[in-house]
């Protein structure tokens, strides 16, 4: 958990205060989690209130998938 952690920084932004930004990311529905690599690539996207345990596991395994993209680079 704790590297999990470390991958992550997270970001919150009201939706109705940036419209453009909304429009840019596509964004529709709130509250939607994005997921994107240090230099602002979205990798995965999730759409509607999620627990914690549920969100912590598609993180972690969004965060494997990324490593090994970067491995086999």
């Amino acid at each position: 958990q704790r590297a999990l952690g470390q991958a992550y920084v997270s970001v919150v932004i009201k939706g109705p205060e940036h419209p453009e930004l909304m429009n840019k990311l596509a964004i529709r529905s709130f509250p939607t989690t994005l997921l994107a690599t240090s230099d602002g690539q979205i990798v995965d996207q999730l759409k509607g209130y999620t627990d914690a345990a549920k969100l912590y596991e598609h993180m972690r395994a969004t965060w494997q998938q990324q490593q090994t993209r970067v491995a086999r680079r």
